[in-house]
């Protein structure tokens, strides 16, 4: 059954998918030990996204902790924040765009160690298949 992109179910419905899923658990092995290994994903409006949508998600060495939308993107300290635009996120999300080029294009701005993200690839390759494997009701598709 689709949730609805941006609601506090699709925040959990994606920590449930990255919690059960042993590939990332596998790459994810060490993240977050030693630095902040929490994730912001900021998706600013544009092309039927009305208003920004901040995901928080607490991971550590290949679990997801938690998964919760934030009104202010200021109200928590993470280790990584990644902005861009709705119309980018929808490219990565589907599969048309691979996040490490959207981030060398800077069509996807990330704030954190670039050389730490480069060691957990594998991770986050698999950590975006999980949001891309929720069934999502997306704002310009109501």
């Amino acid at each position: 059954m689709a949730v609805d992109f941006g609601t506090p179910e699709w925040a959990e419905t994606i920590r449930q998918e990255i919690q059960g899923d042993a590939e990332y658990r596998a790459a994810a092995k060490g993240w977050g030990i030693g630095f902040n290994g929490n994730i912001l994903f900021s998706i600013e409006p544009g092309d039927g996204l009305s208003q920004p949508v901040h995901l928080h998600l607490e991971l550590k060495d290949g679990q997801c902790l938690g998964a919760r939308l934030l009104a202010d993107p200021n109200q928590v300290e993470v280790g990584f924040r990644l902005r861009g635009a709705w119309p980018v996120w929808k490219q990565v999300l589907g599969g048309e765009l691979k996040p490490i080029l959207a981030i060398s294009l800077r069509r996807i701005r990330l704030e954190g160690s670039l050389a730490v993200l480069m060691k957990y690839v594998p991770a986050a390759q698999a950590l975006l298949r999980c949001f891309s494997s929720v069934e999502t009701r997306l704002p310009d598709q109501a």
